[in-house]
């Protein structure tokens, strides 16, 4: 038995918000007044149709900014908000291009690649494998250290999100070149570091796989208890169906 791509990623709209690490040895300085009060905007803007209009115009205003990358990042998350995979990843390469270490542009073009057919267009030009963007994020995520303004407890618990993402990501490139043992460690560290619904859900689909069927009614039980709802009802489905593969008890002789 093999788990179909599809179900694994339905999940994925949990994952359309990354989460932006600040780091590095020297902050940006702004030139005027006026450059930085237009980055304020931009972060304090919740609404994705008004944070891409202010990130575009600061990129307009503001070309050689230092605060660049630190745009980039909110205009990536509007566009994953508002479903436009193709801006998403332009948005992504361009964070690369500024800064080649940022890891919500790793995170973000691993998620495109794993979410984007071949054949479409020609969208794989140019682009490494999945694998490759989220090891890559993984590797400059363990590298961080807790910057020495930063909140010691938020910082180790944002930390663990990105080092979550990037497992679930590797779990999901396994999956795709059937490779199910190494999927299932990956999403068991997904689970560890971010105990969220949404892993335990992609666990539970792989485990079912590799027919594990009671380690996968675990992950699936622990999926809808922790929602959000579209998860614990996908999560209720599965635990139905795989109740339906346990076997019963046994009958005693008379």
């Amino acid at each position: 038995m093999f788990v179909p791509l599809l179900p694994l990623m339905l999940p994925l709209c949990a994952y359309a918000q990354l989460t932006f690490v600040p780091f590095g040895e020297v902050s940006p300085q702004a030139k005027t007044r006026d450059e930085l009060d237009a980055f304020g905007r931009v972060y304090e803007e919740t609404d994705p149709a008004s944070v891409i209009r202010l990130a575009k115009s600061f990129i307009e205003h503001y070309p050689q900014s230092e605060f660049l990358e630190f745009v980039d990042v909110p205009l990536l998350h509007a566009y994953d908000q508002i479903g436009e995979p193709e801006k998403a990843k332009e948005t992504a390469l361009a964070l690369l291009r500024l800064n080649p270490e940022n890891v919500d542009a790793l995170l973000a073009l691993a998620a495109y690649r794993l979410e984007q057919r071949p054949g479409g267009g020609g969208q794989y030009e140019g682009l490494l494998s999945a694998r490759e963007y989220a090891q890559h994020a993984l590797d400059r995520i363990q590298w961080f250290k807790t910057p020495v303004s930063a909140d010691r407890t938020k910082w180790i618990e944002t930390k663990k999100v990105l080092l979550a993402k990037s497992h679930m990501l590797l779990g999901i490139a396994a999956v795709q070149e059937k490779k199910l043992d190494e999927a299932i460690d990956n999403l068991v560290m997904a689970t560890e570091f971010d105990p969220q619904g949404d892993n335990f859900y992609r666990l539970a689909l792989v485990y079912e796989a590799a027919g594990r069927y009671q380690e996968a009614l675990a992950a699936a039980l622990r999926a809808q208890k922790l929602g959000p709802e579209q998860v614990s009802l996908l999560a209720e489905r599965k635990i139905s169906a795989l109740r339906k593969l346990q076997p019963g008890p046994k009958r005693v002789p008379r």
